[in-house]
């Protein structure tokens, strides 16, 4: 990806569809930072208000940076806001110099360096325990609702969100159906190699079938063979303002109260929109599920792999 295509397309649109996510995360460090105070009152760091607008603000630059970087990556976005948050909450016993500039202070500086040390090594940890045990929460089924404007004919928007037998379309490809009228659906997602962590396309897949067509609207369920959850979807493409009014609503069976959260946080069914409506207008993928769904972690083993500081190969030079 070149460096204007980025600043100019990709990154406005990640920090748009993002945005609820990363009002979340900027926010949330705001309740340990409360907890601070109420614990040391008149005493703690957090409760001087330039103090705690430098904190807010670089942490919300860093929360920034992330999502605009690794737009896929909340599985360690969150981990890091979590940790943060109960690091804010410890900073009340911390002691500030009467006079001077309390950077220049030793002690200071130290439990600083405590602070970042510690959030480092809680991130990690938490990078592997919490997003499993979150999205292993027991499913219950949801009913969703999404209403958007896109520009482009509703023929078209139609042709290329409805999976039909035997067809390709854009990185969708659709094979024939069985005696109950599923076909498989494969695509391709982008994720980091279990070795060498590099991007690596997976052809994944589902089934899928249209139940029915009538009134202007099309019933349509898919299953995924795996874990047996299905949907079903009743989408409509209606004529409006020289594009398409797209409507659809939908029953999951493979949700819980997190990944529904999170569904609405990264605005997901817009998304998925937005991936069909670049393609028919030939635009560059900007859609967040068409991405690398990388982190910082994997990027940094990545770069260890590569100069064989981890690996089957480390330190055999």
């Amino acid at each position: 990806m070149s460096e204007n295509l980025f600043w100019a397309w990709h990154m406005p649109y990640r920090l748009m569809r993002l945005r609820r996510r990363i009002v979340a995360f900027s926010a949330l460090p705001l309740l340990g930072a409360a907890v601070s105070v109420a614990l040391h009152p008149g005493t703690a760091p957090l409760g001087d208000p330039l103090t705690l607008l430098i904190v807010m603000a670089l942490w919300t630059g860093l929360v920034v940076w992330h999502h605009a970087t690794f737009p896929g990556g909340w599985t360690e976005a969150l981990p890091m806001t979590v940790m943060f948050t109960a690091l804010l909450a410890t900073t009340g016993g911390m002691a500030l110099p009467a006079e001077g500039p309390a950077l220049m202070d030793p002690q200071v500086q130290w439990q600083i360096l405590r602070l970042l040390l510690t959030f480092l090594a809680g991130t990690f940890v938490l990078v592997w325990l919490l997003p499993t045990a979150l999205v292993a929460l027991p499913n219950r089924t949801f009913r969703t609702r999404h209403s958007t404007w896109a520009p482009v004919a509703p023929e078209l928007l139609e042709a290329a969100m409805v999976m039909r037998p035997g067809e390709t379309k854009g990185h969708h490809r659709c094979g024939q159906p069985d005696a109950d009228g599923f076909f498989p659906v494969w695509f391709t997602a982008n994720f980091p190699d279990d070795e060498t962590f590099e991007p690596c396309e997976r052809e994944m897949g589902y089934k899928a079938r249209v139940v029915e067509e009538a009134d202007g609207g099309l019933l349509t369920q898919c299953i995924l063979p795996e874990s047996g959850s299905s949907s079903v979807a009743h989408q409509r493409f209606i004529p409006e303002q020289d594009g398409t009014r797209y409507e659809i609503e939908e029953v999951h069976d493979n949700f819980n109260h997190f990944t529904r959260l999170l569904f609405w946080l990264d605005d997901a069914q817009e998304d998925y929109v937005t991936a069909f409506v670049d393609e028919i207008e030939g635009h560059p993928p900007r859609a967040i599920k068409l991405q690398v769904q990388d982190m910082l972690l994997s990027r940094l083993a990545g770069w260890m792999v590569r100069n064989d500081l981890a690996g089957p190969n480390a330190g055999k030079n």
